[in-house]
């Protein structure tokens, strides 16, 4: 197994009560990367509750407009490397194990980013790839 300290999390727009995902995976010494899905805003950003504050990341990736999510893996697995060599330990130091949604906007972003990864993951294929739809979610519970 894998030591916690690099065993990298991702979270997907962790904001407002998400914060306190981050910080329960914090506490328990996993590493924790925040991931901004494109457009989400700045002001938005700020939504942490007072018990987080203290909360931080190895490092925050913005989803621009332009990238794939091809691209988007590329730039998330370089600033992992770059904060583990920031913090004097080898590019490959941290494995990313999870990738979930620290917020309701991340949903289906941690959903195709956690696939694209090979990590855990509720999957953004098949049966329930839109099982946020109330109509499928009716089909589904018949």
């Amino acid at each position: 197994m894998t030591n916690p300290s690099q065993s990298l999390m991702l979270l997907v727009d962790p904001y407002s009560t998400g914060c306190m995902v981050a910080q329960e995976i914090s506490k328990r010494g996993y590493p924790i990367m925040a991931i901004w899905t494109k457009g989400f805003s700045a002001e938005m950003k700020t939504h942490v509750p007072v018990t987080c504050r203290d909360l931080s990341y190895i490092a925050e990736v913005d989803d621009l407009d332009h990238w794939t999510l091809g691209e988007l893996e590329t730039e998330v697995k370089k600033a992992a490397s770059a904060a583990a060599l920031k913090n004097n330990k080898p590019a490959d130091y941290y494995t990313i194990v999870g990738c979930i949604a620290g917020g309701e906007a991340g949903v289906d972003m941690a959903d195709k980013l956690s696939e694209k990864l090979g990590v855990l993951s509720n999957g953004a294929q098949g049966v329930y790839a839109n099982r946020r739809d109330k109509k499928v979610q009716q089909e589904l519970v018949r």
